[in-house]
């Protein structure tokens, strides 16, 4: 099980992966390459930034011309609709621990839908 490489946080699209994100998919391709380890199957969540890691695998192992099973995307493997969370928890958890705000200032420098609501918090 693999999680994805580092998404562009702060970024108008998270659900990328970000440069950082690219190079750790690829860094890990190469560990399992060296350690000689053969998938039996390949699955991914349906979100770009698992894809994308999943990609980089696939084509690592592809120009090293190993055999690698085709892959499976499962929208089960997806993630949990952060900013419905966020925009029903973060009120009362500001209203517990106010620090939060200056958190948030600092954390949401992008113009995103959710940034905008903690904008509008904070």
């Amino acid at each position: 099980m693999i999680r994805h490489g580092q998404a562009s946080f702060g970024k108008e699209d998270y659900d990328r992966l970000s440069p950082l994100g690219q190079r750790q998919a690829r860094i890990l391709a190469q560990h399992l390459l060296d350690t000689g380890f053969q998938p039996d199957a390949v699955y991914s969540g349906t979100m770009a930034r698992q894809i994308a890691t999943a990609q980089e695998m696939l084509d690592l192992y592809h120009a090293a011309h190993r055999k690698v099973p085709r892959l499976e995307m499962l929208s089960g493997f997806n993630e949990y609709d952060t900013a419905t969370i966020v925009k029903a928890l973060f009120p009362d958890m500001v209203r517990i621990d106010p620090s939060l705000m200056t958190i948030c200032r600092r954390c949401m420098p992008a113009r995103t839908p959710l940034n905008e609501f903690l904008r509008r918090l904070c």
